[in-house]
């Protein structure tokens, strides 16, 4: 891939529900010289998307005068891509099933409101039964200590809100307009982008080689992973967490495709049977592996 992007979720939502404020993000482009080049602004401001729409991503490229070839592109969210093997019900009328699922989150509201965390709650309730008890895991959100989409507190654990969102913006196109992994299998053929489920706070255990995400020492902790690569400015990342961990998703994205591990974080997990139906966590070890 030659275009990585970084996009962190929010789920925070304004004019009553009605809209979902601005997503960060972070370009990541291939220089014809093999390094990498970071954008985080665009007239000065810290880059951001209104949704998460092919439409929209294509104007920002177009407003920083940057090439955009769909086909060479990963969009690594940060959010929930795959349900637990418990909740995926029936066989999928469009493969992946997700597809389904980013429909019915496109078409959800909840007393006039189409975003915020009481909408998000409600709509993956509806993915439960009423025996349902606690809250189902992924095989991958075992391995990594990571929350279920289905846990909804402590609130700032919360990732079923910012998904929600994201589910709601990749259903809004109409038509599947992005490949899944690891629900899909590369292929040379595609003019789609990808999209990858990406965790900053593992990203920055793994990668950056960091127990914690402090901004005061992520400049140092890139330039010491991987020192092939020129930003922007790091004015941003350094006093905003949300912009930073755009960053981390789009700088993880360069760092596992470098080291030959975006498709395949490792050995056993290609022969892992809850990837392909789950999904599975952008860089994350498989147990065997570790």
């Amino acid at each position: 891939m030659e275009i990585f992007i970084g996009i962190d979720q929010t789920g925070a939502a304004s004019s009553n529900g009605k809209k979902a404020r601005p997503l960060p993000m972070c370009i990541a482009m291939k220089q014809k010289s093999g390094s990498w080049r970071f954008i985080t602004e665009g007239g000065r401001k810290p880059l951001q998307v209104s949704r998460l729409q092919p439409s929209v991503i294509q104007e920002t490229f177009d407003q920083l005068k940057l090439d955009l070839n769909w086909s060479q592109t990963a969009i690594v969210l940060d959010c929930v891509l795959g349900l637990p093997r418990q909740v995926v019900v029936g066989p999928p009328k469009v493969k992946p099933y997700l597809w389904e699922c980013f429909g019915r989150a496109a078409g959800f509201s909840k007393e006039g409101k189409e975003f915020g965390r009481d909408v998000a709650e409600a709509f993956f309730s509806e993915f439960l039964s009423p025996k349902s008890q606690g809250h189902p895991k992924r095989f991958c959100e075992e391995v990594s200590g990571s929350n279920s989409v289905f846990q909804t507190r402590p609130y700032q654990k919360n990732i079923q809100t910012g998904t929600f969102r994201l589910w709601k913006d990749l259903g809004s196109v109409g038509e599947p307009w992005v490949n899944i992994w690891p629900f899909e299998k590369k292929s040379k053929h595609s003019e789609k982008a990808w999209i990858f489920e990406g965790y900053p706070s593992l990203i920055w255990k793994q990668c950056l080689q960091s127990p914690s995400r402090d901004l005061k020492k992520l400049r140092t902790l890139c330039e010491k992973a991987f020192p092939k690569f020129e930003i922007d400015t790091w004015r941003h990342l350094e006093k905003s967490p949300d912009l930073a961990d755009s960053f981390v998703l789009a700088f993880g994205g360069v760092f596992l495709q470098e080291k030959g591990q975006l498709w395949t974080p490792s050995a056993s997990f290609q022969t892992e049977p809850n990837a392909p139906r789950e999904g599975w966590i952008l860089g994350l070890k498989h147990p065997n592996d570790i």
